[in-house]
């Protein structure tokens, strides 16, 4: 516990350490900042008032150590820089602060450069004659700030540091001295953390329970003792390690042994095998229930892989017996497809000769019809010939008055027609 608490300790300040450093650094580090900014904003005010007033002349003989003086043509072109030859340099017309300045008067911004771990800041301020006079400045990153630091900064970090394992071993200690020197026989009487009250009050009720359970145990012991005392028969108790918790004077008789043996192995009272099989069967061996327990597991492991190996061969059998009944069931469908193909074909044969019978009785049928016919057409054109139309009319109205009358119709729906006929020719001439 000690170790956990100087542990912590010394987290908390080292992490509280850098926190404050990094805090530091950077407010420090933008409020510098913005005093560059306010600086460079000033100098170029009064740069642009001297170079309105003299021109080019301001910058002769200027010395300036740590501001960069640009002066920018409205088209981009650089007609002055302190640093390099102006008619070397590029065209400025698209940097960030030079538009800015020619569209709202004053432009300022600022670029870092990872190669050289720096920060320039520009401002710029547009001229009555609509040039551009610019001037940055080069400012450390923080990150090179820390590095020039760095020195300081270990020096603070190692007093720190050293500090804080004083504090924290101290610390460490006065929080576990209360804890080391605690009196739990009677936990209410410790001095010390009052958080710990509730953990006393704890202990103090489970040592009246322990108390309370240690007095019933020993009334038991009291009258199992009193009842076996007397008894003729050897009575000993064991747990399931086989540890002797108990023992009447018969059983101590019986082994010879004098004393008590309460929480001796039944090993070292009696060695014999008989006494060691007897506990065996009647379960005394810690382990014989466990082999049971594996006995029955291999068991029905061994039985699993029975079952599995049985599926394993049925299942390796499937596709023959599948194989079979599907032959069967082809060689069955194909018997009752050829079944019926046959029965079908009876039925068609027996129809065909019914229709070819059919049809030889019709022809017979239409040849007789067609020479009744004849023979009715020639008897009755003889009757006609020699009888003549009017004799022939009055057996006809006797034989067939039917025939007669449809005839006599006939007859007359003719005359009608040609009636009309005739009409409708004379009205068309």
């Amino acid at each position: 516990m000690t170790k956990q608490i100087f542990k912590s300790i010394c987290l908390t300040a080292f992490v509280v350490f850098l926190s404050s450093i990094l805090l530091f650094m950077g407010v420090l580090y933008e409020y510098f900042s913005g005093i560059q900014r306010s600086q460079l904003k000033m100098q170029t005010d009064l740069a642009a008032q001297g170079a309105e007033n003299e021109g080019l002349k301001y910058f002769d003989g200027l010395d300036v150590k740590y501001y960069r003086i640009t002066w920018i043509d409205t088209n981009g072109t650089v007609l002055y820089d302190s640093k390099s030859d102006s008619l070397e340099m590029e065209n400025h017309l698209e940097r960030e602060e030079i538009k800015q300045a020619l569209s709202e008067g004053r432009g300022e911004s600022s670029r870092y450069s990872v190669t050289l771990m720096e920060r320039s800041i520009y401002s710029a301020r547009r001229l009555a004659d609509g040039t551009v006079l610019r001037l940055s400045i080069t400012q450390n990153t923080i990150f090179t700030l820390l590095l020039g630091m760095l020195q300081p900064i270990a020096l603070i970090f190692v007093a720190a540091l050293i500090l804080a394992l004083a504090l924290a071993f101290r610390l460490s200690r006065n929080i576990v001295k209360p804890l080391n020197s605690l009196n739990l026989d009677e936990p209410l009487k410790n001095e010390g953390y009052s958080e710990l009250t509730p953990l006393f009050e704890r202990i103090v009720t489970q040592q009246r329970k322990i108390r309370r359970q240690r007095e019933e145990l020993q009334q038991k012991q009291s009258e199992f003792e009193t009842v076996t005392t007397g008894m003729e028969e050897g009575i000993i108790l064991l747990n399931e390690k086989q540890i002797v918790l108990g023992m009447n004077p018969a059983a101590s008789r019986l082994f010879h042994i004098d004393g008590s043996c309460a929480g001796k192995h039944i090993v070292s009272v009696d060695r014999s095998l008989k006494l060691q099989e007897l506990l065996y069967k009647a379960g005394g061996n810690p382990g014989a229930a466990e082999e049971k327990k594996m006995e029955d597991k291999r068991r029905l492991i061994s039985e699993c892989n029975e079952k599995l190996e049985d599926y394993a061969r049925e299942l390796k059998l499937l596709p023959e017996e599948i194989d079979k009944i599907n032959y069967r069931l082809m060689l069955i469908t194909m018997d009752i497809c050829y079944q019926r193909i046959v029965e079908n074909t009876k039925e068609i044969d027996g129809i065909d000769e019914w229709v070819k019978g059919i049809r030889v009785e019709i022809k017979k049928k239409l040849i007789r019809k067609g020479e009744s016919e004849k023979t009715v057409f020639d008897l009755y054109s003889y009757m006609h010939d020699i009888f003549g139309a009017e004799v022939i009319e009055i057996f006809d109205m006797k034989y067939n008055p039917e025939e007669r009358k449809k005839a006599q119709a006939e007859k007359a729906a003719r005359r009608r027609a040609d009636s009309e006929k005739n009409k409708i020719e004379v009205k068309k001439a």
